[in-house]
């Protein structure tokens, strides 16, 4: 037997691939998701599936303690940068002017998530409020394959404060958690009497 004829013709006919070229490759590169600018954002509009929907859950701490149920933004479409800056900081300041108490931001924990059980969870710590959007923009768009395959993507968010009216009397140790002092400091008091 002998080998089949490779001649150098062959070759020469057939051109280089060019994957935008290649109509699979092309709709596979058009049908890729994104979220939404601000600019093309409108709170009554309907939008198609080439944006990604996720979820926001968030909760406000103080003194590690919730002070608020969880509460769901549900079917999010906006930039988190957009949603966090028009959206959501002015519901939590809201909340917060409703407590009338003097609170001081900690920090923020942010937990990215996707209902594939393979994949791990991204789960970042910000100072204050003061989140950097890019990086859980980042992880949402990476997970887009999950999103069209009809998983789901959450965003949660624990802002945690400190209320800043208990710390003198605490960190002095004249008052204990409920209140009232302390039967120690009560025995000690009346030892020294």
């Amino acid at each position: 037997m002998s080998s089949p004829d490779l001649s150098d013709d062959l070759f020469e006919a057939e051109e280089p691939w060019d994957p935008y070229a290649d109509s699979s490759q092309q709709s596979t590169h058009t049908n890729q998701v994104k979220l939404c600018p601000l600019l093309d954002w409108h709170s009554e509009r309907t939008y198609n599936e080439s944006y990604m929907r996720y979820s926001v859950e968030w909760k406000v701490t103080v003194n590690n303690r919730a002070i608020m149920p969880k509460d769901t933004e549900q079917d999010v479409i906006l930039v988190l940068a957009a949603f966090w800056s028009h959206l959501l900081e002015p519901k939590l300041k809201s909340f917060l002017r409703k407590k009338k108490r003097p609170l001081k931001s900690e920090d923020t924990n942010v937990v990215v998530s996707v209902t594939e059980r393979s994949e791990r969870d991204l789960t970042k710590r910000f100072d204050d409020t003061t989140i950097d959007w890019a990086i859980i923009e980042k992880q949402l768009l990476a997970w887009s394959e999950w999103y069209q395959a009809g998983k789901k993507l959450r965003v949660s968010l624990s802002f945690n404060y400190v209320d800043t009216s208990q710390s003198s009397t605490t960190s002095l140790g004249r008052v204990d958690k409920r209140g009232s002092t302390s039967t120690t400091r009560q025995m000690l008091a009346e030892g020294a009497a």
